[in-house]
């Protein structure tokens, strides 16, 4: 076996360090580089969170207190990507609501209704319904509902429909739906007494 002495193995050492010494210290500041660059990003998304945060209790202090032009103020410093984005845009249709912009109400439901949590998006779609029936958009409000079957509304779901198909005139469909609701069994009762009475009317009207 050949052995190489010092001086060979020192000059083979220099000339692997020409050929790959660059691109090993290039790949070593880039994954330095990274390692910070992901940190900062860390911290940044956190610093992020704590103001959108601090901005979303902001508005939601101003919706209670009823300062329209407030409300509208802090929602404009709010990040549009950021994760609380559809609480912020519930909060701005209570806001609406309440002072009967049933417009501008829907629009930001409409928007809440793209969220990425699916509980801002189940309480966007039931407060639609219920915008849409205060409307007398029933076909729309049943739209809505119909999205919400199985969530956490579905018995709210059950009632809100009875009423709006009372409302539409459709009595069969809304002694249904007051059948399959599960609650107050006195109300409900009356209620479909009530619906039962009115279809039975309806279907045997009294002879002159």
């Amino acid at each position: 076996m050949m052995e190489r002495t010092d001086e060979e193995t020192g000059e083979l050492v220099r000339e692997w360090l020409q050929r790959y010494g660059v691109s090993i210290i290039v790949g070593l500041v880039l994954a330095v580089g990274a390692v910070g660059g992901y940190q900062w990003w860390q911290s940044a998304q956190l610093k992020q969170a704590s103001e959108q945060s601090a901005l979303l209790n902001q508005l939601g202090d101003a919706v209670e207190a009823n300062q329209a032009q407030e409300t509208q103020r802090i929602y404009a410093e709010m990040d549009q990507s950021a994760q609380t984005i559809g609480l912020a845009q519930l909060l701005m249709a209570k806001e609406a609501a309440t002072n009967n912009d049933l417009a501008r109400a829907k629009t930001f439901l409409g928007e809440a209704v793209n969220a990425k949590d699916p509980l801002v998006v189940d309480s966007a779609r039931w407060q639609l319904a219920n915008l849409e029936m205060r409307d007398g958009q029933y076909d729309a409000a049943l739209s809505e509902l119909q999205a919400l079957k199985g969530s956490a509304y579905a018995n709210q779901v059950a009632l809100l429909e009875a009423v709006i198909y009372q409302q539409q005139g459709n009595l069969e469909r809304a002694a249904e739906a007051y059948r399959s609701i599960q609650g107050d069994a006195a109300m409900l009762a009356q209620q479909l007494a009530a619906v039962e009475g009115e279809l039975a009317t309806a279907t045997n009207p009294p002879t002159q």
